[in-house]
């Protein structure tokens, strides 16, 4: 074979015009380049050597001009500048851009279903993690807008007696001055305490929750921006209050709030003595009124064990450890208490729990507010990433999968003449663009559906301050844009474009074994999510239709509280309400099932105070066992004939297993103050056992319960009423209501009070069905996507096999086995981690279900079954094309 004669002047040529193309060398620069490289050449041709050596040789001479052109850029535009041609290069470099972008964009009209598939998935993969990232931000910055975060801590409280405890969010009245003498490591410390207050101004009445007591160094603790009075005094006095803004908008429009009064409860007068701007959403203590401490009787109390009412915080001196400190309570509870806890044989103990750490790591009993739960963040956070992953995985798929079909293209251009740095410049800026268009559509998205999430989470979640988290994913869209476009971009941009043009080009395994090992990634994570929302929904099914030990349904509670003095005759409004023909029966407690509970310390007769217990309380009005369908399991009820039954208590089977009786007959114990050990003591009989009933959620285990008659008067009526009737036992309800007093009617179900448990979970089954329906969306619309250029691969071998007698069936069954077995191979990486990852979240539950077969199998066929459909919807058009078209094909 003749070999070609070797053109210098060409090689020489093309090498200048290369380096001239990428616009790193000057001219002048480039003439010297190559005056060197000239005579480098023929140097070496004078020592024997022939042209095409010598040039490979002087060019390897002069060095990497890729990596030299690094350092000559530094001085590339300082030259052009100059040379007053800055303008030039701008314009010539904005031009290439456009072309870039004009060809891509000619390029994605062209495949509009891929493009189509790759924007909007990855749009919606963008979307679902901008979601949860602004619900985890949101989250975790609860209480981080005080000055002194990182300083305030709260003081809890674990308190137990014979081996039942109860650990609070709270602490006796005494601890927060006691802490500030004894210990030079406190700065400052608070006492708030909250409650329910009706609050009326002239013809203005409102029930507020949100009405809480504060010493006045709450000021010194907390941040604040005051816009009307003075921090320092605002609280000093008793009967003083400070409003949020909004609050005295609400009582006195735009007249000046300060010196006017609030009347509070029955008649106690207020005194407003600042005002203050609304408090930002996250925090775990809000409120609309802070009045002051000093108007609190038992604040005063100076007992260490009991009124565990208190929330108390503690300000930190900047250098002083909080660990160091908390070593030091033992010794001031032994010097203070250590008696009167040996003769109790009490634990009791003293922990500092972090602010910030509050919403996120807290669920003790007195929790000012319910608080968040850092499961879930980290869940939601896993889910976000899923999400992310999934999208971004069918992002990077489809583009690696389509770059095969644009192989012909590739080489064309090079024989044209174009450099593997333009064409990789071409595919990042096609990816690139994508990328950038689905991240436009993401923020559209977030933007119509925030709303709607905000009420499934229960926040107020904006972009107000989210500046840093925008710009965080719009990196992270770039670098799946540069992800997604290098792979062809390096790929293909580097192969010979003779192999291409003689037909012999093959895209090779390695891509093929990649895309697959991203789709069983996308469907395990799939049927992963689906496995969640199935765990959940079969665990709050399986809590709402347990035997609660009582029946919750077509009860409904009015808050007398409200009515104050107005409802001082109880019995007489409770009377009236009983003669509606749909009223059942009507009861009047202190508690319900899902509503407060409050502890009490006891010992039964005959035993010391080293043998005391701790029991949770019901106080009640007679019928209450009636009321809510109880069951009496031994003894009789509370009745208002008898008289000592003001003295008597109905004991849940739990706390009869705790004080290890059998038996009612003859049992009684003895109530008493902890700080108060040889004082008074009540002596109570036991009349009766009830059978077990839940009070709280399926989280906790039942605890020991006490049942009492309430001495004074109580907090709410609950009032069951006849099936179908109770719109008009409502109507009735408001006109008694309204004759009897003037504070507003308001009532609840016990059954949505009591469902309100269970919020948190439902809103985790909720967003695990959303987002792993859209997780499925965004896998099949990738699996679409490769499912089709699979289909467009196959066309010849579709036809030739139809001529030689292949039915539609063996056409789909070739055409999706493939895809199928992928599928069926995800599950097997899905199940056990579902599994294990669901049956942790059960563990919070001390009631719950077990993960069976059927849910994993539900889980697995709903996710096989959305794929034989999206596999099969192509794989069929592919099988009833006619055969002579598939043979044309190309």
């Amino acid at each position: 074979m003749l070999r070609h004669e070797y053109d210098l002047e060409t090689a020489i040529a093309t090498w200048r015009q290369f380096h001239a193309y990428r616009r790193v060398f000057l001219p002048e620069d480039l003439d010297e380049l190559e005056r060197h490289l000239r005579d480098d050449i023929a140097h070496r041709q004078a020592l024997g050597l022939d042209e095409e050596t010598a040039f490979r040789a002087g060019v390897t001479n002069i060095g990497d001009l890729d990596g030299g052109s690094e350092e000559y850029g530094k001085v590339y535009w300082g030259k052009r500048r100059r040379q007053h041609q800055l303008t030039d290069e701008i314009t010539w470099r904005l031009s290439m851009l456009k072309n870039y972008l004009t060809i891509a964009l000619r390029n994605l009209r062209k495949q509009k279903g891929y493009t189509f598939i790759n924007i909007f998935g990855l749009a919606v993969g963008l979307a679902c993690c901008l979601l949860i990232s602004l619900y985890v931000q949101h989250e975790r910055s609860y209480d981080r807008y005080h000055e002194k975060a990182d300083r305030i801590y709260r003081l809890t409280t674990e308190l137990g007696f014979s081996g039942t405890s109860a650990h609070f969010a709270s602490a006796s009245p005494v601890m927060a001055e006691v802490m500030r003498a004894e210990f030079p490591e406190v700065e400052q410390s608070v006492r708030v305490i909250n409650g329910s207050k009706m609050v009326r101004v002239g013809d203005k009445q409102f029930k507020e929750s949100r009405f809480y007591h504060a010493d006045s160094t709450v000021f010194d603790v907390f941040s604040y921006t005051f816009i009307a009075g003075n921090a320092q005094t605002a609280l000093d006095r008793p009967h003083t209050v400070v409003l949020t803004h909004s609050t005295a908008q609400k009582y006195f429009g735009d007249t000046d709030p300060l010196g006017k009064t609030l009347q509070v409860g029955d008649a106690t007068e207020y005194t407003v003595t600042g005002v203050i701007e609304d408090l930002p959403t996250p925090s775990h203590f809000q409120f609309d009124f802070l009045a002051s401490m000093s108007s609190v009787s038992k604040a005063k109390n100076s007992n260490w064990l009991g009124n565990l009412d208190f929330k108390t915080y503690l300000v930190l001196r900047p250098d002083a450890s909080p660990e160091a400190l908390e070593a030091k309570f033992p010794a001031l509870l032994e010097q203070n208490v250590g008696a009167t806890l040996n003769r109790l044989g009490a634990l009791f103990r003293l922990e500092l729990q972090p602010l910030t750490a509050i919403h996120l790591h807290s669920n003790l009993d007195y929790e000012l507010e319910p608080n968040g739960n850092v499961s879930y963040v980290y869940i939601f956070s896993a889910v976000a990433l899923f999400i992310l992953l999934i999208a971004c995985i069918n992002f990077m798929n489809l583009a690696t999968a389509r770059s095969a079909d644009r192989a012909k293209e590739i080489g064309i251009r090079k024989v044209l003449g174009a450099y593997r740095v333009q064409l990789i410049r071409q595919f990042l800026v096609e990816a690139l663009l994508l990328a950038t268009l689905a991240f436009g559509l993401a923020l559209v998205l977030v933007w119509l559906v925030l709303p709607t999430f905000n009420q499934i989470v229960g926040r107020s979640l904006d972009f107000a301050g989210k500046g840093a988290l925008l710009v965080g994913f719009a990196g992270i869209t770039g670098i799946v844009g540069l992800l997604a476009g290098s792979y062809p971009a390096l790929f293909l941009a580097g192969f010979q474009p003779v192999v291409v043009l003689k037909g012999k080009f093959r895209t090779g395994m390695t891509g093929a074994v990649l895309r697959k090992g991203l789709v069983v990634t996308q469907f395990a994570i799939s049927i992963m999510l689906i496995i969640g929302t199935l765990v959940v929904h079969q665990q709050l099914n399986y809590a709402r239709s347990q035997q609660l030990g009582f029946d919750k349904d077509q009860v409904v509670v009015l808050p007398l509280y409200q009515a104050g003095a107005a409802m001082a005759q109880t019995d007489v409004f409770k009377a009236e309400v009983q003669r509606h023909p749909g009223v059942v029966h009507a009861t009047a407690a202190n508690n319900f099932p899902g509503g407060l509970i409050y502890d009490q310390v006891y010992y039964p007769e005959g035993k010391g105070l080293d043998e005391s217990i701790h029991l949770w309380i019901y106080s009640v009005d007679f019928d209450y066992l009636q009321t809510l369908g109880m069951k009496l399991v031994a003894g009789r009820d509370f009745s208002p004939e008898q008289r000592l039954d003001s003295s008597s208590v109905i004991l849940n089977e739990t706390a009869m297993q705790l004080l290890g009786w059998d038996t009612i007959e003859d049992k009684r114990f003895v109530e008493f103050e902890t700080n108060d050990l040889d004082g008074n003591r009540r002596m109570l009989s036991v009349i009766g056992t009830v059978e077990d009933f839940h009070f709280e959620s399926f989280r906790h285990d039942i605890r020991p319960l006490a049942i009492r008659v309430h001495p004074g008067h109580p907090r709410h009526l609950l009032v069951r009423m006849r099936a179908g009737q109770s719109q008009e036992v409502l109507v009735f309800l408001q006109e008694k209501w309204e004759a009897a007093t003037t504070a507003p009617f308001e009532y609840t179900f016990l059954d949505q009070q009591f469902d309100q448990l269970y919020r948190a979970d439902e809103d985790l089954g909720r967003i695990f069905g959303y987002f792993a329906g859209l997780a499925i969306f965004i896998a099949s619309l990738g699996l679409f996507g490769l499912t089709t250029f699979s289909v467009e691969q196959r066309t010849k071998e579709v036809g030739v096999r139809k001529v030689l007698g292949a039915s539609v069936t063996n056409i789909v069954t070739l055409l999706s086995k493939d895809f199928l077995w992928l599928v069926a191979l995800s599950t097997l990486i899905a199940i056990p981690v579902a599994y294990f990852a669901m049956n942790r979240w059960l563990e919070s539950f001390a009631y719950r279900i077990m993960i069976g077969p059927s849910v994993l199998l539900l889980a697995v066929g709903i996710a096989l079954l959305i794929a034989l459909v999206t596999v099969s919807f192509q794989a069929v058009k592919a099988a009833l094309a006619d055969p002579v078209k598939s043979l044309r094909y190309e």
